[in-house]
């Protein structure tokens, strides 16, 4: 099978924007890139639990015990099963996404599980089900802070923010509480003093007792029998954001999410843009449901990453008003997912009142001055099927070059595109439909970007 992107190539015809790259290039002086070395930082969830990261940091011979692997990997699964049931929600936004505090002047970055609308949710996997919001404060209140916290990582600062509790045994059930944040600036107080107490222990300046018990102290713990932590002189934290934020049950959330799950009933409902150009490390993992290799992110990509996004939406240009955003048109393809953020009104002498179109936005790492002339073919794909499923012909592709001394290019591409197309779309999805491991093989192969530390080597090539 012809892969899709050697299709979309064909289809595409390329031309550079100098005026919409000037643009970037003058909004960038406004907002200059930091070119200092990245600081030291913490993951949100170690701030969340002090006193362990101390313990990780100061003693990384001695690994804390896990209570049970198989809890961790059916968190993980878990966590997999619901990244797909909150994509099925009608004002899904994002998962998976990244709030970095570095130009916001908060040294920690976390991963929030998703957005639905402008709220952040966090799923929480349970043996048992908290009942009231009083228990989850006395009990679970690592999980308050955490949530709280990201809300401050957050240039947005949502308010009304979810908290999804889950059982790991089937039947699944649920609780889900709504998390109002009162005073985002108290919180951030609490985050910012936390971080800088947890320095200051780790360098010696400040006295470790001042990190309080971790959350989640046992009675086995390895730690704690050779003799390197002793819990009793450590105070409980306790849920140091409970004044500033409200906490109550919401049953409206928990409805939608149980009919997201029902409608999909075994199958995915949508699918990125990524699991059509690399259908076989798609089915692999979520089908066959093989091991894939962890996914690591490198600090400096995703600085430079989320400074582009940062500059791409402080531009008027894609600011799109209530109006705009009813004319995104829908999917002719309804399967495959592509975020409605991702779309900017471009005007120019021939269309002075402006059109909607869809644009990718991507900083490259490249250090060689050939990436300037064309944007990659995975990138010219990508863009392609953006158009195809929404019936459009014309996108953008932004590209931001770090490394090539700060250089912005504005790709914009008219695609032709070949009947074809479409077909090979709706032929893979059909095949990942039908999870039929003796179609696999009539899956195109992935990039060959892709190809290098793919864990699924033996499986493509047996």
């Amino acid at each position: 099978m012809e892969s899709i992107i050697d299709l979309m190539k064909k289809s595409a015809k390329i031309e550079s924007n100098d005026t919409l790259a000037g643009i970037l290039k003058n909004k960038s002086r406004e907002i200059p890139k930091s070119n200092s070395s990245p600081p030291e930082y913490f993951f949100l969830t170690s701030v969340c639990d002090p006193y362990k990261e101390y313990i990780i940091q100061k003693f990384p011979e001695n690994n804390f015990e896990k209570l049970s692997e198989k809890d961790f990997i059916v968190g993980r699964k878990l966590h997999s099963f619901a990244d797909r049931w909150f994509k099925g929600m009608d004002e899904f936004v994002s998962s998976e996404s990244i709030l970095d505090g570095f130009y916001l002047g908060i040294k920690a970055k976390g991963r929030i599980d998703a957005r639905i609308g402008n709220s952040i949710v966090e799923l929480k996997t349970k043996h048992v089900l908290p009942q009231t919001a009083e228990e989850i404060l006395l009990l679970n209140g690592r999980d308050i802070e955490q949530l709280a916290f990201y809300t401050v990582l957050d240039p947005l600062r949502p308010k009304i923010n979810f908290l999804v509790f889950m059982t790991q045994n089937l039947p699944y059930q649920f609780k889900v509480f709504k998390l109002e944040v009162k005073d985002h600036d108290k919180i951030e107080e609490i985050l910012k003093k936390r971080i800088n107490n947890l320095r200051g222990v780790l360098f010696g300046k400040n006295d470790p007792l001042t990190l309080g018990k971790c959350r989640y102290c046992f009675l086995e713990c390895n730690i704690k029998k050779s003799g390197k932590c002793n819990p009793e002189l450590l105070k409980d934290i306790g849920c140091e954001v409970k004044d500033y934020i409200t906490l109550f049950e919401d049953l409206s959330f928990k409805d939608e999410l149980e009919k997201s799950i029902k409608s999909l009933s075994g199958n995915f409902d949508f699918y990125s843009i990524f699991n059509i150009l690399a259908p076989r490390k798609f089915f692999n993992k979520h089908i066959k449901d093989l091991e894939d290799t962890p996914y690591t992110s490198n600090f400096e990509e995703q600085q430079n990453q989320d400074y582009f996004d940062h500059l791409i939406y402080n531009l008027d240009l894609f600011k799109l008003d209530k109006m705009d955003l009813k004319d995104i048109p829908e999917p002719v393809i309804d399967k495959i997912y592509f975020p409605k953020k991702s779309w900017l009104k471009i005007r120019d002498l021939g269309d002075p009142k402006g059109k909607i179109i869809p644009f990718i936005a991507h900083s490259s790492p490249s250090k060689y001055n050939r990436v300037l002339q064309s944007p990659s073919d995975y990138k010219v794909a990508e863009l392609g099927i953006s158009l195809l499923i929404h019936g459009k012909t014309k996108g953008l592709i932004l590209m931001f070059y770090p490394n090539l001394e700060n250089q912005f290019k504005v790709f914009e591409v008219t695609f032709n595109f070949d009947p074809i197309c479409k077909q090979r779309i709706n032929e893979i999805i059909k095949i990942l439909e039908d999870k039929n491991n003796d179609n696999f093989k009539k899956l195109p192969e992935c990039p060959s970007y892709i190809h290098k530390d793919c864990a699924y080597k033996k499986e493509c090539s047996n």
